[in-house]
């Protein structure tokens, strides 16, 4: 496989700590390495608890924990974004009371000019690394959309209110900006105002708990390309960034 080690190292502690957690009676905690048609395998298992199915469909959902007193809910979510820029994908079998196997499938690494390289659509390309300003008055919010987009080779630089956000905003250049609807002193809807006075072409995304309420004839009026519902999951933040880059 070829991949950045470093990251594949923090996917794998948190597999580690997940198992461990699960496995507060005790247990044996399992890995295993394989390789499998063109792809490497990487499995993680334990004896613990097991997933119920209704906490299964959301364990890669941020800030989405059972552990109440030392789990941010932060772990899975981004070892699924690191994951995804590798093209791999996490597998995950469990049965309540008997277990979690992790089961992480990498392609593996090809040599020679164009060996193994499939065509990919035009739409479906990945985009390259971009600079991403997310404003947003929530910091736990804005440490994990730091995460996620930095597993995509994102530079993310981050501010707590729009006054700071503005403010950096005109010093650097930006390819995409996220802001929170609902902040102290600037709304986002004036952080988009100020974005698209000072570029109009730098793509403006809201995020925001109370999308269902907004007009969509509104959004584009205020400067607004997208909208982000909060509470979000990886894979739907990635896709925007795709779509608008």
């Amino acid at each position: 496989m070829q991949a950045d080690a470093r990251e594949l190292r923090e996917v794998l502690t948190n597999l580690i700590h997940n198992a461990l957690d699960a496995m507060s009676g005790g247990g044996k905690l399992r890995l295993a390495t394989a390789r499998e048609e063109s792809y490497g395998l990487l499995i993680c298992g334990d004896d613990g608890s097991g997933i119920p199915d209704e906490v299964k469909e959301r364990i890669f959902d941020p800030f989405f924990t059972t552990n109440l007193e030392t789990g941010t809910g932060l772990g899975l979510s981004v070892a699924f974004g690191i994951i995804s820029r590798h093209n791999g994908t996490i597998d995950v079998d469990t049965e309540e009371g008997a277990g979690t196997t992790m089961r992480i499938s990498l392609p593996m690494a090809t040599t020679g000019p164009g060996a193994g390289k499939t065509e990919v659509p035009a739409s479906e390309t990945p985009t390259g690394p971009a600079h991403i300003l997310v404003i947003e008055d929530e910091p736990l919010i804005l440490d994990i959309m730091a995460r996620i987009l930095g597993t995509q080779g994102h530079t993310v630089a981050l501010a707590p209110n729009g006054e700071e956000g503005i403010s950096l905003f005109e010093k650097g250049r930006y390819d995409m900006v996220f802001t929170d609807l609902g902040m102290p002193g600037m709304s986002g809807w004036d952080v988009a105002r100020a974005i698209k006075d000072h570029n109009s072409e730098v793509p403006v995304i809201m995020i925001t708990g109370w999308g269902a309420a907004i007009d969509p004839a509104d959004v584009l009026n205020k400067g607004v390309d997208g909208i982000v519902a909060k509470p979000f999951n990886v894979q739907g933040l990635l896709d925007v960034v795709q779509k608008f880059l």
